[in-house]
């Protein structure tokens, strides 16, 4: 399946990249397209999800993997949560990923690390 990115600008953002299969089509005419795979959302990253925010895994594991990417995309709109995901993963207390695939997209957290193409 493919997955895309669009924005009203033509720059992408240096911040988490959200891709979507479907429904981003309202966010702009510029279309970027994810070309790396990604690795499924582990338990790994739910569990530090769950100690991050003091719930329990069931009560997180939606945000971490959001069935609906382009209407909520959970914990991936939270810019510390992330930021303190990558230091987590700098300093190897979770395996680094450059994102992740979610159940109808993908977040990119590092985008020097996948491959992106522009389509318009």
């Amino acid at each position: 399946m493919t997955l895309t990115h669009r924005r009203s600008s033509d720059a992408l953002s240096d911040n988490v990249i959200q891709f979507a299969e479907s429904g981003n089509e309202q966010y702009g005419e510029n279309i970027w397209q994810l070309d790396s795979e990604l690795p499924a959302i582990s338990a790994e990253l739910v569990a530090f999800a769950a100690d991050y925010y003091s719930v329990d895994a069931d009560d997180i594991a939606d945000e971490v993997n959001p069935e609906d990417i382009v209407c909520n995309a959970g914990v991936w709109d939270d810019t510390q949560f992330v930021s303190d995901l990558w230091q987590a993963m700098e300093s190897g207390d979770i395996a680094m990923a450059a994102g992740y695939r979610t159940v109808d997209g993908a977040v990119v957290i590092d985008r020097d690390s996948v491959v992106i193409t522009k389509l318009a």
